[in-house]
């Protein structure tokens, strides 16, 4: 599965056509203390110039319109310092472009070997 290391992936695109929503999801399963925030800043960068330069657009023409949220899953919620850098780039980056940004926390399920939502 993909990381916040692979910064020069987008990990998943998921729409919901009856609400007009485009959702571009980055997973992170590693602790934050393994994740350095410059890998993050990447992986962010990556996110945006996917929406700005049209990939979106190009690989998913259905989305037109849709409103587009940047979403953040892992294994533990971030800790103060990821969420103070978050708050920035969705003050920075992301408002100006009218661009939303939500985060979740995984969960293992081992019966099915899968990472499952276990809050938001």
């Amino acid at each position: 599965m993909s990381t916040v290391a692979d910064s020069d992936k987008i990990d998943i695109v998921t729409s919901k056509e009856e609400i007009s929503e485009v959702k571009l999801i980055m997973v992170e399963v590693r602790s934050w203390k393994d994740v350095d925030l410059l890998e993050l800043q990447e992986k962010f960068k990556t996110y945006l110039a996917f929406v700005e330069e049209g990939h979106l657009l190009e690989q998913f023409p259905k989305v037109k319109g849709f409103s587009v949220i940047i979403r953040l899953d892992s294994v533990e919620p971030p800790p103060r310092s990821v969420m103070k850098f978050i708050d920035e780039v969705k003050k920075l980056w992301l408002a100006p472009l009218s661009i939303r940004f939500e985060y979740g926390v995984l969960s293992w399920t081992s019966e099915s070997g899968t990472w499952d939502k276990k809050h938001e």
